[in-house]
């Protein structure tokens, strides 16, 4: 079984922020928010780069 959370309680924080709360306590999943010009991850960026950005801080 893996734990993780959603990271919508934690939209004011930055993205690499709660991935390292997320390490540093042991969770094993993020549901992350995305979207156009909101949440953690913007879906058109992630698209461009091929999810290169994210891929790293994971």
């Amino acid at each position: 079984m893996y734990i993780g959370f959603l990271t919508a309680p934690f939209r004011n924080e930055p993205f690499d922020s709660v991935v390292e709360f997320a390490k540093q306590y042991g969770f094993q999943g993020l549901e992350v928010v995305a979207g156009v010009g909101e949440g953690h991850i913007d879906a058109q960026q992630v698209l461009r780069d091929k999810g290169s950005k994210v891929k790293k801080l994971l």
